[in-house]
């Protein structure tokens, strides 16, 4: 468990160790990596003509559970992107906490200083089962 705990706070650190020069965007999601509802914060460390790599981390509700989403993305596009991403996702109840793991594969549409996805993210436990999920959500850029 202290594992679990030490990376997650790299990883948050990692996230929101904000540079001006790097793109931050805020998201409202209904679904996402094994949540109903939640809230994603992600920021853009590579930008390389259409490529874009990036670290995100999140706060969602599930039933009588919260959920921490963490994780990589890889976007690729202008205005039209594909979006892909992989979590480790932290899920915390009354009867303790467990981890899992999520993939993210979808569409983004970028406006001006907003953003629209759509995506499948399905759940991957650590028997490695997979648990069909869903997610689409409206965002937007703080820069």
């Amino acid at each position: 468990m202290k594992k679990i705990f030490t990376l997650t706070l790299i990883l948050i650190g990692f996230v929101f160790a904000y540079n001006p020069e790097n793109e931050l965007g805020i998201a409202l999601d209904v679904g996402g990596p094994y949540t109903i509802v939640q809230t994603e914060a992600d920021i853009r460390l590579l930008d390389k003509e259409n490529h874009y790599i990036g670290a995100s981390a999140g706060l969602g509700m599930f039933i009588n559970a919260m959920s921490i989403p963490l994780g990589m993305q890889y976007r690729y596009g202008d205005k039209h992107q594909l979006e892909t991403a992989a979590y480790f996702v932290i899920m915390s109840s009354s009867n303790g906490a467990v981890y899992n793991y999520s993939i993210k594969f979808g569409y983004r549409l970028n406006f001006s200083n907003a953003f629209f996805h759509i995506y499948v993210s399905p759940l991957i436990n650590k028997t490695l089962s997979v648990q069909p999920w869903a997610g689409l959500g409206f965002g937007f850029y703080l820069q």
